[in-house]
């Protein structure tokens, strides 16, 4: 599937999208620490998610940049104090930003068909679900990591408070109890 026309229109607007994902969660009863930032902080923050979208679009839809991407944003977020409710939540705001985007101009030439909106739809969604995942992934890895440094838990007290399952960047044999079958 081509790409080209909705990355050339979306390039040219990344700013106008950053601003309405700003616009949109100062709106929103849940985002308290977002809207606490710098405006021209979340501004930034959020014209890297779609150029990392408009990425990923062009380069095949791979999953490794996709992963490296939001486990940093995911382990940045812990980092910086801020509720994973409230992590997902901003990247639903970010879906809601492009869709709203993809909506407005769907009468426009930027599809060539119903079937090629549709396909469309299918793996931006997809690629929202996976940013979700991975965000958490790393968010709870750099969880995991602070709750182990503290010294406060033995291992078999953190195995029985967190469940790690595929959260996990390294597949343990020896905590195979953890994993989902």
């Amino acid at each position: 599937m081509e790409f080209g026309k909705l990355i050339a229109s979306i390039e040219k607007d990344v700013r106008g999208m950053a601003e309405k994902y700003y616009e949109e969660l100062l709106k929103s009863d849940k985002m308290e620490n977002y809207a606490k930032l710098e405006r021209e902080l979340v501004i930034t923050r959020e014209e890297n998610v779609f150029i990392n979208m408009l990425n990923w679009l062009s380069t095949g839809r791979s999953d490794d940049n996709a992963e490296k991407f939001f486990e940093n944003i995911g382990s940045e977020r812990f980092r910086e104090g801020f509720p994973l409710a409230e992590i997902n939540f901003a990247l639903h705001i970010d879906k809601q930003v492009v869709w709203g985007y993809i909506i407005a101009r769907k009468e426009t030439d930027l599809f060539k068909s119903n079937e090629e909106f549709q396909n469309t739809a299918i793996l931006l969604s997809n690629y929202f679900d996976l940013g979700n995942f991975y965000m958490t992934r790393g968010y709870m890895n750099s969880l995991y990591d602070a709750l182990e440094n503290t010294g406060k838990f033995k291992r078999e007290e953190l195995q029985s408070l967190v469940k790690k399952g595929a959260f996990d960047e390294d597949f343990d044999m020896s905590e195979i109890i953890w994993y989902h079958i």
